[in-house]
């Protein structure tokens, strides 16, 4: 009885991460790049325009590196 509970629960949970990781990555990607803002001043505008840019057609895993890239 507690497997099925637990599998029901991870199933569940599953369907929810999925549900709610594209806004929560939005959300997190939308607040990097305000912080980013006060860092980098007048250079920001030019590079979010060019991050938004590339990240508008990147898969997850290209999105990441992006990101990371600064």
């Amino acid at each position: 009885m507690t497997l099925k509970l637990a599998g029901k629960v991870d199933k569940l949970f599953s369907e929810f991460e999925q549900a709610v990781n594209p806004y929560l990555l939005g959300y997190l990607f939308s607040k990097g790049i305000y912080a980013q803002r006060a860092v980098k001043g007048k250079q920001f505008y030019a590079d979010d325009k060019a991050l938004l840019r590339d990240t508008g057609s990147a898969q997850i895993k290209e999105f990441e590196r992006l990101i990371e890239a600064g």
